[in-house]
């Protein structure tokens, strides 16, 4: 899987290196029907608007150039640190695009990095992360 992220309208374009599928979810959350009672029928649904998508990742940033990671990946884990806790910190959007090996989207939409967290460092200078975004709409 390849994972590019476009920050404040694609100013800044990083992929992350290294996402399998069992390192990713996405959830398109729970619905927000509800069955309302009617006269004439008892109960009734009524539909409501799509609930926000969440897409989790848990990873690790290598240090240095590996053979796994995406070409265009950065080589520095403290790149994408930084990166990632500026951007938070200024509130900036994320568009979050998740295709497959083949080139297929299976996910493309204007997020918000809800959770950024580094659960450790090994001895390589490897960094384990995880995160999670919240889609974000824009309301005019």
């Amino acid at each position: 899987m390849k994972i590019t992220i476009g920050i404040d309208n694609n100013k800044t374009i990083v992929v992350l290196p290294y996402v399998t599928t069992e390192m990713l979810t996405i959830s398109y959350g729970d619905s927000p029907n509800e069955n309302k009672d009617a006269v004439k029928y008892s109960q009734i649904k009524v539909m409501g608007a799509e609930p926000l998508a969440k897409v989790s990742i848990s990873s690790v940033f290598p240090n240095g150039r590996q053979e796994y990671m995406e070409p265009d990946a950065y080589e520095d884990p403290m790149q994408y640190v930084r990166l990632f806790r500026n951007s938070r910190k200024n509130r900036k959007t994320m568009r979050i695009v998740i295709t497959r090996n083949d080139g297929t989207e299976v996910f493309n939409r204007l997020c918000a990095l809800e959770t950024f967290e580094i659960s450790g460092v090994n001895k390589n200078g490897d960094y384990s992360y995880s995160m999670e975004f919240e889609q974000y709409r824009l309301v005019y």
